[in-house]
């Protein structure tokens, strides 16, 4: 029976990013085609840490990766409503089969692409282009009369002889670039549009369009909840006799007392008494203060 030599190819590239990615995360990959999700391998990262004189291994936070034999873009058409509701940092790898190397790409602009559009929405074909430098968060997703194209950055390139143990530094860059979209994804998740980047020295970002537009006011007020839970800890931890810090926390209380009021104030006039939705502990919350 013949076999289809590009699948074997494919599967090749798989087993030596197995390989290399076993060198640093705990892999899942799934195993046939019933569980095919666009998706080649799960990874949950690990530190290895020195304890009672064995080398124990801690594990971080999970990954995806879709892996690739070339950096041609990848159309991500067929996965863009399953990847809008997905909560893990996704990447594509690139595998030299003749360098036994994987490159890993950062899907780092899906939050803004999702925070922009929705998939239902999107009649366009949607590309992923693997580019070696990080560009203006601002530029990361482009559209054109033909294609939406999302910018993937290269986060590290690692090689079969890379030994994790040797080099502790090995995925910092990994972990760290993971780290950010893991947040942002909660960003999205939360109807917040509020991004951090993993440039260094690092940037915030702020996407602000429609898609907000339902949500911004209590996402606002909820913060304003906190800050007024945070008060009474401040409170509590003023230096004793110093007048100066509880006249500044007085002043600084009554500031916040009176935003809640006439925020509450103006949303009753512009939303009745629903208040725009004031959430219960957020009122409760102020009901403590005089």
């Amino acid at each position: 029976m013949p076999h289809l030599y590009s699948f074997r190819q494919g599967w090749q590239s798989e087993n030596i990013a197995n390989a290399i990615l076993s060198e640093f995360s705990f892999v899942s990959q799934p195993t046939n085609v019933s569980n095919d999700i666009g998706i080649d391998f799960f990874c949950t990262l690990f530190k290895i840490v020195r304890h009672n004189q064995t080398n124990q291994l801690y594990p971080k936070l999970t990954i995806s990766i879709q892996i690739k034999s070339s950096r041609k873009k990848v159309n991500l058409s067929k996965q863009i409503t399953g990847l809008e509701d997905f909560r893990l940092p996704y990447f594509i790898g690139v595998v030299s089969k003749a360098q036994k190397a994987l490159t890993l790409f950062s899907g780092e602009a899906l939050p803004y692409f999702y925070s922009k559009y929705s998939s239902a929405q999107v009649t366009k074909p949607v590309y992923a282009k693997l580019e070696d430098n990080r560009v203006n968060p601002r530029n990361m997703v482009n559209e054109t009369a033909t294609e939406i194209e999302i910018i993937f950055p290269r986060v590290c390139r690692i090689t079969i002889m890379d030994k994790y143990f040797q080099t502790p530094t090995l995925i910092d860059d990994l972990l760290r670039v993971a780290s950010i979209i893991q947040g942002n994804i909660s960003s999205t998740v939360l109807k917040e549009f509020y991004f951090l980047t993993p440039d260094v020295p690092q940037l915030e970002y702020i996407l602000a369009n429609s898609k907000a537009l339902p949500h911004f006011r209590l996402n606002f007020v909820r913060r304003l909840g906190e800050y007024l839970a945070m008060l009474d800890i401040v409170r509590a931890n003023l230096p004793a006799g110093n007048a100066q810090m509880q006249q500044l926390y007085q002043t600084e209380e009554q500031e916040i007392l009176d935003l809640y009021d006439a925020l509450y104030a103006l949303y009753q006039q512009l939303f009745g008494q629903a208040a725009g939705g004031f959430p219960t502990v957020v009122a409760n919350l102020r009901a403590q203060y005089p």
